[in-house]
């Protein structure tokens, strides 16, 4: 934004693919990519992937359906913000987050949090006290451990099952279906 504030509007995990601008026939984006988390990552050259994409294949197909689910997570995002609860918003934030990374202890700073959620820090900082204390999540500073999965699915609003299943009914058949994707 103008006043350099930021708000998330799609987390992208191991499962995902950044960079799709490239696909579209395109090197600028308006948008800014951010890394929350520490780990490995496979960086192609565009036109590699540009070429790839035209041979009509199986990285055609897989992209095209994540683009799918991506604008599904993204469309989902957007209705939460508007319809649901702070607290709702942050245990479907945390619970994506987690998934992404499939580790129970995150580097993230309350600072950090409240800008991808668009949300006041104070509102994070009551939120993430309270879910200590109900002993679903161990914070201390800039680190939050998940200690009870199923209570923080439970707060979570309904948002966080939509985007999981979408993702699983379109990427789940061919990512099992596919033990390698043939990049000629």
């Amino acid at each position: 934004m103008g006043d350099r504030s930021t708000i998330e509007v799609i987390s992208i995990g191991r499962e995902g693919f950044a960079g799709l601008p490239v696909i579209f026939g395109s090197n600028l984006t308006n948008t800014r990519l951010v890394v929350q988390m520490s780990g490995k990552a496979l960086k192609l050259p565009g036109d590699i992937i540009k070429q790839e994409f035209k041979q009509e294949g199986d990285l055609q197909k897989l992209l095209l359906l994540y683009i799918q689910a991506q604008l599904s997570q993204i469309s989902q995002i957007t209705a939460c913000r508007s319809h649901h609860e702070i607290e709702q918003r942050l245990a479907r934030w945390l619970l994506l987050i987690y998934d992404n990374v499939e580790n129970n202890t995150l580097p993230l700073t309350q600072k950090f949090i409240s800008s991808m959620l668009g949300v006041r820090r104070a509102s994070i900082t009551e939120i993430a006290i309270s879910f200590q204390k109900q002993g679903i999540i161990q914070y201390s500073r800039g680190q939050i451990t998940l200690l009870d999965r199923s209570q923080l699915e439970s707060i979570a609003c309904e948002c966080y099952s939509k985007i999981k299943a979408e993702y699983k009914s379109l990427l789940e058949p061919i990512l099992t279906n596919t033990n390698r994707i043939n990049i000629k």
